[in-house]
């Protein structure tokens, strides 16, 4: 294997890339992706666990929910302006800045507590490093979407 895990190493993180690696997708995107299903510890499917930690935000959540609702959208919109930029840099063939691009992207959704999210840009980062960018725009749709789940799922708890 030839992924990154940031320090401290969590758990999540490690089960999303051991689970990505399981189910055949390198960390270079050659040729293809397979779709793969990420399963958490407990073998249920990402998609029907919330998609943030919200432990992880333990002192943004108990703190002033004014600006709790602050760093969410802050957060959203950090990581929607980066999904917008790594389309027209995929679109432009340009692998260094996806790789620029989708680091920060990976440390700010690890630092939310969205770790597929991380995970996906973690994978495009991978892309934009070994300078292959085929099946990127694959991945960044897999990524747009689990950001919409983020978003939708961050605004319902922020509603309340």
């Amino acid at each position: 294997m030839d992924d990154y895990l940031h320090k401290p190493v969590r758990s999540e993180d490690l089960a999303v890339m051991l689970q990505r690696w399981h189910n055949g997708i390198p960390p270079h995107g050659n040729g293809e992706p397979q779709e793969a299903t990420l399963v958490s510890g407990d073998g249920s499917k990402a998609s029907d666990e919330p998609p943030v930690n919200l432990e992880l935000l333990g002192e943004e959540i108990t703190g002033n929910k004014e600006s709790f609702r602050e760093f969410v959208k802050l957060y959203l919109l950090q990581a929607s302006d980066g999904l917008t930029k790594l389309r027209e840099m995929i679109r432009q063939n340009l692998p260094s800045e996806v790789r620029h691009t989708a680091h920060a992207c990976v440390d700010a959704s690890i630092s939310f507590g969205a770790a597929r999210l991380a995970g996906l840009f973690r994978h495009l980062e991978a892309m934009g490093r070994a300078q292959d960018l085929g099946g990127a725009s694959f991945q960044l749709t897999e990524a747009e979407q689990e950001y919409e789940r983020v978003a939708s799922y961050m605004n319902t708890v922020t509603s309340g």
